[in-house]
């Protein structure tokens, strides 16, 4: 009993610890994110830079 309860508990704590997704933390603006065959793409979008 006491062995399935920790695989259960060892399990589900190994799922959750994959399933979270490490985000960066950001400053203020506009983002996109463009997936790719080599992976995801986060870039900061500008509205009309003047010179």
């Amino acid at each position: 009993m006491k062995k399935s309860l920790f695989a259960i508990t060892l399990l589900l704590l190994t799922l959750t610890s994959f399933s979270k997704e490490k985000k960066p933390k950001l400053e203020k603006g506009l983002y996109a994110e463009i997936e790719t065959t080599k992976g995801k793409i986060l870039i900061q979008l500008e509205f009309e830079k003047h010179l």
